[in-house]
Parts: structure tokens; sequence; C-alpha cells
């Protein structure tokens, strides 16, 4: 009897251990289940970190070349006598008769340069202009100084920048001008100048006891800003100016 209990628990333990051991298995089973679900799920995120990572630096990087080829296209305008014209802004200006263009050379020297420096090659002297900040295009005088016109362009230091956010930077260096009594309209506008939109800033400057007004034209282009800033006394002197411009 006592042999045959014996018996009977050791095949109760035998397949109780079976039991035991299926569990075990199975639930190793989920375990491993459950950390590939986990490592797969990981993966996945990372992978799709990574993804956000290379796009976000292949627009920073192509942001870049951009920026960089616009300063590599960028080409200075041509001054003559009666004019001027640049195919990179679009605009051709004809001097109303009897105006004075500023010399090449006399431009050279506000920009620091010597007539010189134009017999290098082409692409040398573009890299020369691209490295600064403001270029000199042209300017025009009336005979009498009762109005003159000055147009630049500006490299941006902050590529983002609108030309309504330029033009409230512009106010407020206008505002800081102690030796000036500037009145600055609230409001700028939009001008079209041979056939191109600019958004227009209008001013009135009282200095040593003269009147007078300044007019800006802005327009975002190609990564710099081009500024056209219009001094007068006489108006109808002014209009001859700004009717001076026509499309490229």
């Amino acid at each position: 009897m006592k042999k045959k209990v014996l018996m009977l628990t050791l095949a109760l333990t035998l397949v109780l251990v079976g039991c035991a051991g299926k569990n075990a298995a199975a639930e190793i089973d989920m375990i491993t289940d459950a950390v590939i679900e986990e490592v797969t799920k990981v993966e996945e995120e990372v992978k799709e970190e990574v993804k956000e990572i290379a796009e976000e630096t292949a627009e920073k990087v192509v942001d870049e070349v951009k920026e960089a080829v616009k300063d590599v296209d960028y080409e200075r305008g041509i001054v003559s006598e009666t004019g001027y014209e640049s195919e990179w802004m679009g605009l051709r200006f004809t001097a109303p008769e009897g105006f004075i263009m500023a010399t090449e050379d006399e431009l050279l020297s506000l920009m620091g340069m010597s007539k010189e420096m134009l017999s290098e090659d082409f692409n040398s002297l573009q890299l020369k202009y691209a490295e600064m900040s403001s270029i000199y295009e042209f300017m025009c005088v009336a005979p009498d100084q009762s109005a003159n016109i000055n147009v630049a362009s500006e490299k941006l230091m902050l590529s983002n920048i609108t030309e309504e956010q330029y033009v409230e930077v512009l106010k407020t260096q206008l505002a800081n001008l102690a030796a000036m009594d500037i009145t600055i309209d609230d409001k700028a506008e939009t001008a079209t100048l041979g056939g191109i939109d600019f958004t227009k800033l209008t001013s009135k400057v009282q200095y040593e006891g003269n009147s007078m007004y300044q007019e800006y034209y802005l327009r975002k282009h190609n990564g710099k800003m081009i500024v056209m800033a219009v001094t007068y006394t006489d108006e109808a002197a002014k209009d001859k100016i700004m009717n001076g411009f026509g499309a490229y």
C-alpha cells in the first residue's frame, strides 16, 4: 500500500513538474514577444527621430545653399552718364534731362573701392561685392539739388527678415537721429516702379531750419534688400526722378 502511494505521489509530482515547465515556457514566450514588440517600437521611434533630424538638417543645408547661390547670382548694375540698368534688379533708370548721375569712380570711392579693382576678372569682382554689407548702385541729383535719389543693395544679416520688419527697424533708426526732427508716416504703402512692387515709407525732416521730405522704397530680393532713398524739397523734381524708372 505504501508502495502504491509512493508511486502515485511520484507520478503526480512528475505531472506537476511537467505542467510547471509548460507554464514557464509559455511565460518566457510571452516575455520574449513583449520584449521584441517593445524593441520594434523603440526602433521605429528612433528611425522616425533620425528621419526628422535628417530632414531638418537637409532643409538647413538647402537654405544655406540657396542663400549662397543668391549672393553668387548677384550682379551690380551698370552706371552711365544718362542712367542705370540692372538685370538682377529688373529695372532701368533714365536720368531726367539736366539731372546728374554720380560717376563710377564716385560710387566706388563711397564703397572704399578703387577703379583698378574693375580690371579684375568678373568672378573675383562679384565675390568682393558679395562680401560687402552695402553696395551703391547709383545716385542721381537734380541740377538745383532740389531732389536726389540714392540706390543701394544691402546684404541682410537676418535672411528671414521681411520688408515690414525692415521698415520698423528703419523707423527706429530715423527716430534716433538726434540732430534732425523727423516725422515718419505710421503706415507704409505699396509703390510700383518699372512694374515691380516696393514697400514705401515717407517722412518729413526738419534740419537747421530747413524742411525736406524723404521717401524710402524697399524690396527684398534674392537675399538682399534694395533700398532707394529719395530726398527732395521740390515735389516736381522728385516726380521726374521716379518717372525715370522702367522695366529691364
